[in-house]
């Protein structure tokens, strides 16, 4: 049976409002980077297509990134954006490329957050093994956050997983 409740410590990160890559700058003292796992036209999984309120074959722009700490990977993202939304000044998310998609949300002078909810992904899940590929570290639930954010009222849906490796380190420090 799965403990369906996040680790303690990592729950000061799961209800945080502020900007995670901020956050982590101050954790991995400045030395946090992004890497782009992908950046492409897709479908978005029936979850994501439900909080999107997105007609059924809706295409959708994902870009599915890690953060690192230092040379550990420590957060993987999926952001999924309606291409309805990438009209305008938004066209610009096509091409964050491996600048922190928090930073340009952040600084946007009419972005929107959403309310945010806690998510996890279980093993054998496909968006579980998208997190979890090329790292050695197994877990059998990913803890995450994920909520709509609204840039001139177009939504896109962010939903950001901790890695084995994050949660190990946070529990060590106690």
């Amino acid at each position: 049976m799965l403990n369906l409740r996040p680790p303690k410590d990592l729950l000061p990160w799961l209800e945080s409002r502020d900007s995670l890559t901020q956050q982590l700058q101050q954790y991995c003292h400045e030395q946090v980077s992004v890497v782009v796992v992908s950046e492409k036209n897709g479908m978005p999984d029936a979850h994501e297509r439900r909080l999107l309120n997105l007609p059924f074959r809706s295409g959708v722009f994902v870009r599915q990134i890690r953060l690192m700490c230092g040379s550990e990977p420590v957060v993987y993202a999926r952001t999924v954006v309606p291409r309805l939304s990438l009209t305008g000044k938004e066209r610009r998310l096509r091409y964050v490329g491996t600048r922190s998609l928090g930073a340009l949300l952040f600084a946007h002078r009419r972005m929107r957050p959403g309310p945010r909810e806690l998510t996890y992904v279980e093993a054998g899940s496909r968006l579980h093994s998208a997190a979890i590929a090329g790292i050695s570290q197994e877990a059998p639930i990913i803890w995450g956050r994920r909520s709509i954010i609204y840039l001139d009222d177009k939504p896109l849906l962010v939903s950001e997983y901790f890695l084995p490796k994050f949660v190990a380190l946070i529990a060590s420090l106690r």
